[in-house]
């Protein structure tokens, strides 16, 4: 699944002084960083290496460092560090976003990684992009308990919907935003609309050793016993 892999290689190499990782995985350290916008420094727990562990259906990585979040996000002005390095046109921009009212009012609606969701829609048009933009903030809001979950798998599902119009059928992220769609559809307890999704999947055509078949095998297990809990793919 390529985008969570590749946004928790960025996360660790990020977080690997030097270059060179060391031998002491998930031990947290602070880091302190500095916000682009406003210049605010502040502190986030990190890690000097981090271990993969594992995946759940919702496309959230497993680790030996489960506290680390990215993107961090300022504190002050709920900005999310979603890079490294940003131009001079590009602080211009989102000083003036973050001093909007709609920026204002959407972080007192929202949790802090929804931020990034609202930076994304001020970037892109991409279906998939906007989707990928909002799982951190889906994360959030199912592990803390909060009912935001909800609102946000809706906007996921109509994203990944929309999505799914443009992208090759046979590619790994057709088959990515296939899975993150009935998934959403059984954390939401919407188990006929799952079942229907799967039976309409050419999972015939798969070999009988792809990870699709077996990841939407267990799925379909879990979607007849009406089991709407987070769950891990199993290796």
């Amino acid at each position: 699944m390529c985008f969570p892999k590749l946004v928790f290689a960025v996360l660790v190499t990020g977080l690997i002084i030097n270059g060179s990782p060391p031998s002491n995985a998930g031990r947290q350290i602070d880091r302190t960083l500095t916000c682009p916008i406003g210049g605010e420094t502040y502190v986030v727990p990190g890690t000097l290496s981090c271990t993969n562990l594992g995946q759940y259906f919702d496309t959230r990585e497993i680790t030996s460092c489960e506290w680390v979040k990215w993107p961090p996000v300022c504190p002050s002005n709920g900005f999310p560090v979603f890079k490294h390095d940003f131009s001079d046109a590009e602080i211009a921009h989102f000083t003036t976003l973050v001093d909007s009212d709609l920026w204002k009012k959407s972080r007192q609606d929202n949790l802090p990684r929804f931020m990034l969701y609202v930076i994304k829609k001020e970037m892109t048009t991409d279906h998939l992009e906007l989707a990928v933009a909002l799982l951190p903030a889906f994360w959030d809001a199912f592990e803390q308990g909060s009912g935001h979950w909800r609102r946000y798998a809706l906007q996921m599902l109509g994203h990944y919907q929309e999505a799914l119009k443009t992208l090759n059928a046979s590619g790994d992220q057709w088959w990515t935003a296939q899975l993150l769609l009935t998934n959403l559809e059984r954390r939401l307890g919407r188990f006929e609309k799952a079942r229907e999704r799967i039976s309409g999947l050419p999972l015939d055509k798969l070999e009988q050793d792809s990870p699709w078949l077996h990841r939407f095998t267990t799925l379909g297990k879990l979607i007849k016993a009406k089991n709407s809990q987070l769950q891990r793919i199993p290796e």
